[in-house]
C-alpha cells in the first residue's frame, strides 16, 4: 500500500459489496430469524401438533431450511453485487425484503398444495416471514460489516499514533 488516500469513487464502490462475510451474516442471521419464528409458531396456542412431534418436526424444519437458505445464497449474493453501487442501506433493505416476500410466497403457495391448506393465506404468511428474515440477514450483515470496519480503523489508529 502506498499510503495514499483513495479516491471517493473507489471508496464508495467498496462501500456495500456483497463479500463472503457478510453472506455467512446474512444466511447465518437470516436463519436464525426464521427459526425463531418457527419455534414461536409451533409453542403458540392453538397450534396442534401430535404429541411426540414437536422436537422431529422443528429439527426438520430446521435442517430442511438451512438448506433452503443456503441453496439460495447464490441469489443473495447476485443481488448484493448487484446493488453495490446503490449506498442507501434502506434500499437494501426493502429490495432485500421484497424478494425475501415473493420467494417466501412461492414457498407458502408449493407447501400449502402439497399440504391442501388455503393457500393464499399461507402464502402471505410465508411471504412476510421470509421478508423479515431477509431484512433482518442483511441488516445483520451490515452490522457485522461496520463492527468490522470500526476495530479495523481503531487498530489502524492505534499503530498509527506509536
Amino acid at each position: 500500500m502506498t499510503g495514499e488516500p483513495r479516491s471517493r469513487t473507489t471508496a464508495d464502490d467498496e462501500v456495500r459489496p456483497f463479500r463472503a462475510s457478510d453472506l455467512f451474516w446474512f444466511v447465518t442471521l437470516a436463519w436464525a430469524a426464521l427459526m425463531c419464528a418457527v419455534l414461536v409458531l409451533v409453542n403458540s396456542p392453538g397450534t396442534y401438533i401430535a404429541a411426540g412431534l414437536e422436537g422431529f418436526l422443528v429439527t426438520a424444519i430446521a435442517v430442511v431450511s438451512l438448506l433452503i437458505t443456503w441453496a439460495a445464497s447464490p441469489l443473495a449474493w447476485l443481488l448484493g453485487r448487484g446493488m453495490r453501487r446503490v449506498r442507501s442501506v434502506v434500499a437494501h433493505l426493502v429490495v432485500f425484503g421484497v424478494v425475501g416476500f415473493l420467494a417466501g410466497g412461492v414457498l407458502g403457495a408449493v407447501g400449502s398444495s402439497f399440504a391442501r391448506a388455503a393457500g393464499d393465506e399461507v402464502a402471505v404468511a410465508a411471504g412476510a416471514v421470509c421478508a423479515l428474515c431477509a431484512v433482518l440477514g442483511r441488516a445483520g450483515a451490515f452490522t457485522a460489516r461496520w463492527v468490522a470496519g470500526r476495530r479495523t480503523r481503531s487498530t489502524a489508529r492505534s499503530a498509527a499514533q506509536r
